[in-house]
């Protein structure tokens, strides 16, 4: 395990692990991603973990960071893997120190309970859109539709 997560507290040891991509029951939809980085803790059971550079610290951990977690968890689960009860976000923020004369970077661990349930919800709710011959309009508060906007332009 690397020193930082050490600093932290992590336990475990680093897996790399191929993940399928694989169909979820009662969708349409395929899931597949790759964290990045795999702990596999002291009941063998897998932790997603994902690494984010930002200007600042978030208070709490984004709704999409959280999504993205439990979507490894639950491809982990897919993979017929053991998966554990929460996973984890380290935030890598730069800053410079006037002593060294160079840039350097504080890290903030971020631990997320696992939550599949809402996870289920969410993509049931995309297979449903998706089906849907009549998408919902575009709304002004939703930035996924502020990016398909955006993307338009270019396209």
């Amino acid at each position: 395990m690397p020193s930082y997560f050490k600093k932290f507290g992590l336990k475990g040891r680093l897996r790399k692990i191929k993940l399928e991509d694989k169909e979820i029951p009662d969708t349409n939809l395929i899931l597949r991603g790759i964290p990045d980085e795999i702990i596999e803790d002291e009941n063998f059971c897998l932790i997603p973990l994902d690494y984010k550079t930002s200007a600042k610290f978030p208070g709490k951990l984004p709704l999409p960071v959280q999504i993205q977690l439990d979507t490894y968890s639950f491809l982990f689960k897919l993979n017929n893997f053991p998966t554990g009860e929460k996973g984890y976000v380290f935030y890598f923020v730069p800053y410079y120190s006037k002593n060294e004369r160079r840039i350097r970077w504080d890290t903030r661990l971020y631990e997320h309970k696992i939550n599949l349930r809402r996870l289920k919800k969410f993509i049931h709710e995309i297979d449903k859109i998706l089906k849907n011959e009549n998408p919902p309009p575009p709304s002004r508060t939703c930035p996924f539709c502020k990016f398909a906007e955006d993307v338009k332009i270019f396209g």
